[in-house]
């Protein structure tokens, strides 16, 4: 279960395999601050927006990962 992190200029793309299938985000800037976190599991897609500074405890706690890497992947984009 490796988490995968692609970044790009204003986004990062995270996903990991689980016994339950693929997990996935992506996190967009979509304005200074803010940041839309889409997230992929079993089939559910769920688009929220959060504050930069919370993004990665949002996005760590959605995926069971490390917040430390999370963190480290969005300091680029947010």
């Amino acid at each position: 279960m490796t988490l995968e992190i692609s970044a790009h200029e204003n986004s990062v793309y995270l996903a990991k395999e689980e016994p339950k299938g693929l997990v996935a985000v992506v996190a967009r800037k979509i304005e200074e601050g803010l940041v839309e976190i889409t997230y992929f599991c079993n089939g559910v897609t769920k688009v929220l927006k959060s504050a930069s500074i919370l993004a990665s405890r949002l996005i760590s706690g959605l995926m069971g990962v490390d917040y430390k890497k999370v963190n480290e992947a969005l300091r680029g984009v947010a």
